[in-house]
């Protein structure tokens, strides 16, 4: 493993770092890459700046959580996080989540600070000036930058003039194929039997293409069969506003969305995130997976459910198309046009040939990626990284 180079010694720190602990991608990252870093010779640390009732993803690996403490804007959330890991003992390396753990990390770098890996999961839209200024310091002030897609590394380079290295995500393919309940017994634990399923995960909002899956799954549920079911898990805060746009359009295409329960009147239900133990167990409850969204860092949820075996509807994104194949593990849709997703996720949870194809070789490319593979890669990056500075 990556320690034996001698440059972060058994004991030394290692803080990932996150400006957010919510069930977000940044997060689960964070706690998965520890958990595999875990016994390769450093002390492993996670810390995630927390809102009061947030939900925390992987809670049992222990995030050291600093409380936001009325922290509203990313600057001062940023300085809150930053003052924090003044106080404390000092790592040999930082590794930033987002921007905010970005902005907070590279603080300490004029004071002598340890050097900073900036992982960028995507590019968000920035809302202003001041958020491009935030994005661009983030990324410039780190000493070295890592994407999960080839698509966000030349995206980067491309409008921040900064490289990066390029490290795929991991995904427990054991963990997801483990679980043997049937899918009726599935489907009873989770509280809608047989009943025909599609599942996403994320939650709702607009990069999650939320409102063409709805018109979607409008579209296909008469044609997927008799008391189809639109299964929405997880996800943090939607936008101001999205959220009573998502039920309005819900009534507007006659769909009776519920919150946490399932009635035989439900069509659409949202669930909260759920304990990583249980996810295998959901995965296994759907018929067919959607992840119709306009903009990812990866797709880890994609792969989770290509991992146990489900038939994968993808809108056709750059970074998709780098770990999927259209026709060969997935489906793929353009994203927002909920005609043609309609049509997949018909043909991913009825024509039993096609889904017993699907799932096969989505397995198979579920088992490429690892996340021990992803420690030792970023293994590899700290050590340079400590060589360099």
């Amino acid at each position: 493993m990556w320690h034996v180079a001698g440059m972060l010694a058994r004991g030394e720190i290692l803080r990932i770092v996150c400006g957010a602990a919510g069930p977000v991608g940044e997060a689960v990252h964070a706690q998965c890459l520890a958990e595999h870093l875990a016994g390769t010779g450093p002390a492993v640390e996670v810390w995630m700046l927390v809102e009061p009732g947030a939900e925390i993803p992987r809670a049992g690996s222990g995030p050291r959580l600093i409380p936001a403490a009325g922290a509203q804007s990313a600057a001062e959330r940023a300085e809150t996080l930053a003052g924090a890991l003044r106080a404390a003992p000092p790592a040999r390396v930082l590794h930033a989540e987002d921007v905010v753990s970005g902005l907070a990390c590279t603080a300490l770098r004029p004071a002598g600070g340890p050097p900073v890996v900036r992982t960028v999961h995507h590019l968000a839209t920035a809302e202003d000036a001041d958020a491009e200024d935030r994005q661009r310091a983030s990324l410039a002030g780190a000493d070295r930058r890592v994407c999960a897609s080839r698509y966000w590394a030349e995206r980067i380079e491309r409008e921040f003039d900064v490289g990066a290295d390029v490290v795929p995500n991991g995904v427990d393919a054991a963990h997801f194929r483990s679980r043997q309940l049937s899918r009726a017994a599935a489907g009873r634990g989770m509280g809608w039997g047989r009943r025909p399923t599609v599942l996403s995960v994320g939650g709702i909002g607009p990069r999650k293409g939320s409102l063409t899956l709805l018109e979607a799954f409008a579209r296909a549920q008469g044609r997927i069969g008799a008391g189809a079911l639109l299964a929405i898990v997880g996800g943090g805060a939607a936008p101001p506003g999205f959220v009573q746009r998502f039920f309005d359009d819900a009534e507007r295409l006659g769909l009776r969305v519920d919150r946490e329960q399932v009635d035989d009147a439900t069509d659409v239900v949202l669930l909260p995130t759920l304990a990583a133990d249980a996810m295998p167990g959901l995965y296994r409850a759907a018929d067919a997976f959607a992840l119709p969204s306009t903009r990812e860092g990866f797709g880890l949820a994609a792969l989770e459910a290509a991992a146990a075996g489900r038939p994968v509807v993808l809108s056709d994104l750059p970074v998709f198309r780098e770990i999927f194949t259209p026709e060969r593990d997935c489906l793929m849709a353009p994203a927002g046009h909920p005609t043609e997703l309609a049509d997949l996720l018909v043909r991913a949870t009825r024509d039993d040939d096609l889904r017993r194809r699907l799932a096969a070789e989505a397995r198979q490319t579920a088992a490429h990626y690892t996340w021990d593979a992803a420690a030792t890669a970023y293994g590899r990056i700290y050590a340079e990284v400590l060589e360099e500075t």
